[in-house]
């Protein structure tokens, strides 16, 4: 299975499993997987002490890509799938979490 994906006006081809490193500008990145695969941020993090931040996206149909951007605009996908889930998970509060 392929998935597709143009970055600033490249066709990127992308087998699935393997690794490959596609980046680009976020706003480039997040409105390709909005207008291919329908899919929205459901998570944000900050990675690295800050010079990350992971997203994670879901679609309506299940799919979803995790990403990574720095400060700077640039946006990486990390990885991506099929058949997401949400979950109902019982959890403590995180105001005071440490990593």
């Amino acid at each position: 299975m392929i998935r597709t994906l143009a970055l600033a006006g490249v066709l990127v081809l992308i087998p699935v499993g393997a690794e490959a490193c596609m980046c680009g500008p976020r706003d480039n990145v997040m409105a390709q997987l909005k207008e291919r695969y329908g899919e929205e941020v459901r998570s944000t993090g900050i990675f690295r002490e800050g010079l990350a931040i992971i997203e994670i996206l879901r679609g309506p149909k299940g799919s979803f890509t995790v990403l990574s951007s720095s400060p700077r605009g640039m946006t990486c996908v990390v990885t991506f799938g099929t058949h997401m889930e949400d979950q109902n998970i019982i959890s403590g509060p995180y105001e005071n979490a440490e990593p």
